[in-house]
């Protein structure tokens, strides 16, 4: 576990697209390796607009997941918009950035439009 904002940072796995997690002011996070589940807790939360996926995700202010090869899973903290409703993630596949919502639909988009360098 780490506690602060510089240190929390640059612990970033690389395994997803730099911009998936656009999260600032990150006050703790940590990983488990025998389970590979993580958290990241900030100030308070984040919403934030992928122009090149024409989508708003909301971060809450504690997200966790468990990471799998390839894709993220037990998802909690984190929201997309998805015409008038807030949908809450519950897994995603980093490979093809695959996104499905607990209430049973899922969307896909091109890993691009969630990469920082891209824009």
């Amino acid at each position: 576990m780490r506690r602060g904002r510089g240190r929390c940072g640059s612990s970033r796995r690389r395994a997803s697209p730099s911009g998936l997690l656009p999260l600032r002011d990150i006050i703790e996070c940590g990983y488990v390796e025998e389970t590979g589940f993580v958290w990241l807790r900030q100030p308070r939360k984040v919403d934030h607009y992928f122009s090149k996926a024409g989508r708003h995700v909301m971060y809450g202010a504690e997200v966790s997941a468990v990471g799998d090869k390839g894709r993220l899973r037990k998802i909690t903290g984190v929201k997309a918009k998805e015409m008038l409703l807030w949908m809450t993630l519950h897994e995603i596949c980093v490979e093809e950035l695959h996104c499905k919502a607990i209430e049973g639909l899922s969307s896909s988009f091109p890993v691009e439009a969630f990469d920082r360098r891209g824009g």
